[in-house]
Order: structure tokens, then C-alpha cells, then sequence
């Protein structure tokens, strides 16, 4: 059995990037196990008529778009849906109410040779781990956003290593954090 680890933020209290992004600058590049895959806004007023809308949105992209088996523009239907749920995020982001919930999993390639992500107490311990290592990074992300072009690589990298290092659990980066190693990430 493997576990997975979820935390619950009000969104008064993170940076309205981050409400149900996981993709947000930054995020990927915390010390979080497997990087976070799970980022969801919940406790929204109105959010089950939202919720109802988008599960109807998706289903009729579904069965209204040919490209979902056309593997050569399976890429164009990706990029549809993922407005959909864009457009879904931002109805969500018009209030400050409720909380995001973010998540990482386990069942990564060898994850079954760790006895460790079968003991609950260690997954607590990367839960909370995923807490801490978000609220730190909630107190230097207006600083990490903002640096300016000349050393902005530099102050990024500074305030990650940093809060990196203060994590009990050593953790490599999952894919996206992989993805922004390579390519860079967004801003």
C-alpha cells in the first residue's frame, strides 16, 4: 500500500498564485517528496455549482472532441481541457474564501524498495514536512517573484536552497521540479 500526503491552507494566508496551481514560480523546486501533484481550491461559496459546470464542461469537451484518440493532436485536446480547468481555477480565485489543498503522492518507479513510504508516521513526517516547507516559502515568495532580471536566478536560487535546507528529509525533485532544472521554469 502506498500513501500519499495532503495539506489544507486558507487562501487568506498564501499568495493568490498558488490557489489550485501547483505550477506556481517556486513550487516545484521545494524540498516536498516528488514535488507536489495535487493543488485544489475547496471550501469556495458556490463551488458545488462550479464543480457540477466543470465535470459537465469536461465531460462534453470529451465526447464533443475527436482529438482525444488522435494521438498526433492528442496534445491540442490536452491544451483544451487544461483551459477548461484554467477557466474553472479563476471563477474559484474571485474569492478569498476556503482553503487550497495541496498533495504529493508516492508509487514513484522503486518506491516499493522504501520501506519507509509504507510506515504512516514517515508520511506524516513528509506531510508536515510539505507544510513547513510551504509556509517558508510563503514568507520569501514576494521577494523570489520579484527579483529583479540582473540577479534574479541568484536571489531565486538563494531563497530555495535555503528553505530546501531546512527541511529534516532530503527529498529529490519530482518531474516538474525536474522540468524547471532543464528548460527553466515559468514566471
Amino acid at each position: 500500500m502506498f500513501w500519499n500526503g495532503y495539506v489544507l491552507l486558507k487562501k487568506s494566508d498564501i499568495p493568490k498564485d498558488w490557489w489550485g496551481n501547483y505550477n506556481a514560480p517556486g513550487l516545484s523546486q521545494l524540498n516536498i517528496y516528488g514535488g507536489i501533484t495535487y493543488c485544489r481550491q475547496e471550501g469556495v461559496p458556490g463551488q458545488d455549482i462550479y464543480d457540477q459546470k466543470l465535470k459537465q464542461d469536461l465531460e462534453d469537451y470529451s465526447n464533443n472532441n475527436p482529438d482525444r484518440v488522435n494521438m498526433n493532436a492528442i496534445d491540442k485536446y490536452f491544451v483544451g481541457k487544461r483551459k477548461i480547468i484554467e477557466a474553472y481555477n479563476n471563477k474559484l480565485s474571485e474569492s478569498n474564501e476556503g482553503y487550497v489543498v495541496f498533495g504529493f503522492d508516492t508509487n514513484h518507479l522503486d518506491d516499493d524498495k522504501n520501506p519507509d513510504l509504507k510506515d504512516p508516521d514517515y508520511i506524516m513526517r513528509l506531510t508536515e514536512q510539505m507544510q513547513d516547507q510551504l509556509l517558508l516559502f510563503r514568507d520569501k515568495y514576494e521577494e523570489y517573484k520579484n527579483a529583479h532580471d540582473s540577479v534574479k536566478s541568484i536571489v531565486r536560487k538563494t531563497i530555495i536552497d535555503n528553505i530546501r535546507r531546512e527541511a529534516d528529509i532530503q527529498c529529490e525533485l519530482g518531474l516538474n521540479g525536474l522540468l524547471d532544472k532543464l528548460i527553466g521554469p515559468e514566471d
